[in-house]
């Protein structure tokens, strides 16, 4: 016997709800008291009129129907009234219309027309196709007469909140839901009989024949199941002892089912409850995500929908799919964005060439100084999911990196203080030095082989804090590390671990020439680098007077895995490798015999190589500048100990651009649709870092601190980042 959910235990509740059902319409729509379902599942009002703007403009989004196989609805309801049509295949008697008929069509897609109540899908059609008449059951066909002409009505949801007592499916039926795969979703109620089913026969491979059908359980308010509501339990569709995928929580999906208001006829509300009122709660949300792809030009198949349903669906009870709640409660607002990851288009088409957006990004860098320019650029690009449903990105945000300001001027305090073991050996016309510095922050071995007119020196470990503290003053490869690192930001992260090697050549009595080589590898200590870097600079120096020395220099730094300290990956990565060339001067003096001056300014141009599945395009003639002047006084206070005053620019882009290939859209064929934007990463602004520190560096005790003031921009004579830093060293 077949019946309509309701009538199993709800004659009594039905009946008093009726007795004081509203005989007027008000507006329930969205209200957290008449219409608590709706939040339950998050849906908004605002979720609806962003979804009516976006259907709007598709017509076949408009045409998508639900069809309600129950008893006939009331066409002239006024949540129902000119968006229903009732649609009947069967003979009988149907003198009346029905309540329950009429409650399940206004959860499904009453009206959003601020009276009585909201459906879960107010954009879609509904087609009531009655398979019962005034005395009961009419559809002995098993209903493929009522499918068939929902199929032909533009139908892609068919709800059918009835099935026999005690069981879900009347024997025969699913061998006629398999014919409508390609055609609608098919949206079952589980059933009200506290029951966990049984297993239901069919003869084919219900993962793959049925992958469009959802059996509907009932949840409270507080998403606990409903007392009434069967369960899938270990049952199968198929075999006895079918494989994970046939069993029936696989198909099962819970929706709130328990005093929900909805329509009856003569114009009027009640609220019913049942697995009966659970069901078009999915069929509308069916509808929404069929409604949603075609408006952006992709076409779901019912299977495909059904999958996305139960995906997105919260997990309840037991983690993952269980034998009481199948995949979770229904989620409107998770089914209509992204399911299965979101990914990134940089081919022709939705079906190759998508990137995933977890392994792509853009950190940004204190050389890049924002990366505001390259997010508007990106405004508006369209994403994809494992759907190729296409989702546009408003207002992205690619990642400012987190400041390391502080951490370099702790890191230059500390290398101030580097206590430095040092072991000579005299060769008589060469000397062998070996040195081990450790400081608190990292360790650098190197030793040092001088000759009379020349000096080779190689080293392992902390790059950074060993050119920091060495005497730069005697030995100018030692220059050229220090001017590397001094106001070079993150574009140093990548050699602030390496292998160095340094060599001097005196070419005449005042005429220095040099050579340093710093590489930086996977297996370095640098945590940010996953592939190599490499850095070589070429100088000379000339001692104008035997108090002042001028050098020139000129270096190269090839990059993987970054570009100046911008960290790109997948389909925004910048360039595979990075090539930068900089020039710069270098000036020293000592203005006394306790006080010294040192400046230096550098101008860089950078370019990369195209990175395969990018949207960016590859870098090209980026120029950049730095620029510092350091006063140094020794004996201060008492012997040993310093006070410097420092004033940088640090490394910055000055002048460049960047283009971008930004998917904005998708055919219905899966082409993909483009648009070429271009970010300016100059910005015109003029950073200046200001600092004093002071150090006291004696046998084996050393401390000193620091405060650096940083003004991003010194045309607003502002600052707006203060470091002040303490160190504290000592050797055992």
């Amino acid at each position: 016997m077949v019946c309509k959910q309701k009538f199993r235990f709800l004659v009594a509740l039905g009946l008093s709800v009726l007795m004081g059902a509203a005989a007027q319409a008000q507006n329930y729509e969205y209200s957290s008291y008449y219409q608590p379902n709706l939040n339950q599942i998050n849906v908004t009002r605002t979720l609806h009129n962003n979804l009516r703007t976006y259907i709007s403009r598709s017509a076949s989004a408009k045409r998508v129907g639900i069809a309600v196989l129950d008893g006939r609805a009331d066409a002239n309801h006024t949540d129902l009234r000119g968006r229903i049509t009732v649609s009947q295949v069967y003979a009988g008697r149907y003198r009346f219309n029905d309540a329950h008929g009429t409650h399940v069509a206004g959860i499904a897609g009453a009206s959003q027309n601020s009276s009585g109540i909201v459906g879960v899908a107010p954009t879609a059609r509904i087609i009531s196709i009655p398979v019962f008449d005034d005395w009961g059951w009419v559809a002995y066909d098993l209903g493929r007469a009522a499918l068939n002409r929902a199929v032909s009505l533009g139908a892609r949801v068919a709800n059918m909140s009835y099935g026999p007592y005690g069981d879900l499916f009347i024997s025969g039926e699913l061998e006629i839901f398999d014919d409508y795969k390609s055609s609608m979703v098919l949206v079952r109620a589980a059933g009200n009989d506290e029951l966990s089913l049984g297993h239901q026969n069919y003869a084919f491979d219900a993962s793959t024949s049925l992958s469009h059908l959802l059996i509907v359980g009932s949840v409270d308010g507080n998403n606990n199941i409903s007392y009434f509501s069967n369960t899938p339990g270990s049952a199968c569709i198929g075999s006895a002892g079918c494989d994970e995928s046939d069993m029936m929580k696989n198909f099962f999906i819970v929706a709130p089912g328990e005093y929900v208001l909805s329509d009856v006829p003569a114009k009027r509300y009640s609220y019913m409850s049942g697995t009966s009122m659970a069901a078009p709660h999915v069929s509308g949300a069916a509808a929404l995500v069929f409604q949603e792809a075609l408006a952006g030009n992709q076409v779901l198949t019912p299977s495909q929908v059904a999958s996305i349903l139960k995906q997105s669906a919260r997990d309840l009870g037991d983690v993952g799919v269980d034998g009481v709640y199948g995949w979770g409660l229904l989620d409107v607002s998770a089914a209509l964005g992204p399911v299965g990851g979101t990914f990134i288009a940089t081919g022709s088409s939705v079906n190759s060439r998508l990137v995933s957006t977890s392994g792509s990004g853009v950190l940004g860098s204190s050389v890049l100084g924002s990366s505001r320019s390259m997010e508007r650029a990106m405004d508006g690009m369209v994403v994809f999911d494992a759907y190729k449903r296409a989702f546009v990105v408003s207002n992205p945000k690619l990642g400012d990196a987190p400041s390391t300001w502080l951490e370099d001027r702790l890191s230059a305090l500390k290398s101030t203080l580097t206590l430095t073991s040092a072991q000579e050996i005299d060769y008589g016309a060469y000397k062998l030095s070996l040195f081990q510095s450790d400081p608190t922050h990292a360790t650098a071995s190197a030793f040092s082989f001088a000759g009379q007119d020349h000096r080779i020196t190689a080293g392992l470990g902390a790059a950074k804090g060993f050119f920091g503290q060495a005497d730069s003053t005697a030995v100018n490869s030692y220059t050229l590390g220090a001017t590397y690192f001094q106001g070079a930001g993150d574009a140093g992260t990548a050699l602030e671990n390496a292998m160095f090697v340094g060599a001097d050549y005196n070419v005449a009595p005042d005429l220095v020439a040099s050579a340093l080589y710093m590489h930086a590898g996977p297996g370095d200590a640098d945590a940010l680098a996953d592939k190599a870097s490499d850095f070589l600079s070429l100088g000379t120096r000339l001692a104008l007077s035997d108090d002042v020395s001028v050098g020139v220099s000129y270096a190269m730094l090839r990059e993987e895995g970054q570009l100046l300290g911008i960290h790109s990956s997948g389909a925004f990565s910048l360039g595979d490798i990075g090539m930068t060339q900089l020039g710069g001067i270098q000036l020293q003096g000592r203005i006394d015999k306790r006080t010294t001056i040192s400046t230096f300014a550098e101008v860089s141009s950078t370019s990369s190589t195209q990175a395969s599945d990018s949207l960016f395009s590859a870098a090209s003639g980026w120029l950049g500048s730095r620029m510092g002047l350091t006063v140094s006084r020794q004996g201060v206070l008492r012997a040993g100990d310093a006070v410097s005053l420092s004033a940088i620019k640090p490394w910055q882009i000055d002048d460049g651009d960047i283009s971008a290939r930004v998917a904005v859209g998708r055919e219905l064929d899966g082409t993909v649709n483009y648009e070429v934007r271009s970010a300016s990463l100059g910005g015109g602004v003029v950073p200046l870092d200001l600092g004093v520190s002071y150090s006291m560096a004696a046998g084996a005790f050393g401390y000193g601190a620091s405060v650096w003031l940083r003004d991003d921009d010194v045309h607003s004579l502002g600052f707006g980042e203060v470091s002040v830093a303490a160190a504290l060293s000592l050797k055992f």
